[in-house]
């Protein structure tokens, strides 16, 4: 499995126009409710769980952990215990370059 980093974000001011504006907003909002904000990633704590990591990053449940387990997780994964954590200044680094390189 390849993971590619994709900076996304949600601009309300493009909401598009005519019979599917509502269709847009909607789905648009459901985007900006799904995926942290690189500032909204900035504030979270040292580590954060697999899942959460995963999100930021635009996977799901499943793909991250499996990422993890195959050591393809594109930031660094500590173990402790059964439990997997994620080190959020990485994750942070991360998005910001690929912010950049969009930019």
């Amino acid at each position: 499995m390849t993971i590619c980093v994709v900076a996304c974000r949600y601009d309300p001011m493009i909401t598009g126009s005519g019979p599917n504006k509502d269709r847009f907003d909607k789905l648009g909002a459901r985007v900006a409710q799904r995926f942290p904000t690189l500032s909204e990633v900035r504030q979270w704590p040292a580590t954060v769980d697999v899942v959460t990591a995963g999100k930021a990053l635009g996977l799901g449940r499943n793909a991250s952990y499996d990422a993890v387990r195959q050591g393809e997780f594109p930031v660094r994964v500590i173990k402790i215990g059964h439990r997997y954590r994620v080190v959020t200044s990485e994750l942070v680094s991360l998005l910001d370059t690929a912010s950049e390189a969009v930019a």
